[in-house]
């Protein structure tokens, strides 16, 4: 864990802290970010998928009509 005082002035070791696992950014006590270091743009690119609003409500009529099929 790193504060967002550490962020801005140790972005670099951060970033290489990255590789061995995610870290996490503090402030005011309170997570505000995570960095996770990445191997490849597949890596990028399942990370964004992840998180896209539209795409988990995509997943999630599927999933519904998958259940429904049952």
């Amino acid at each position: 864990m790193a504060t967002t005082a550490e962020a801005t002035t140790e972005f670099n070791v951060l970033l290489k802290a990255s590789e061995s696992g995610p870290v996490v950014v503090m402030q005011s006590g309170k997570p505000v970010a995570v960095i996770v270091g990445v191997a490849d743009e597949d890596d990028v690119e399942r990370l964004l998928m992840a998180h896209s609003p539209q795409l988990q409500s995509i997943l999630e009529i599927g999933r519904a009509s998958c259940r429904e099929r049952v």
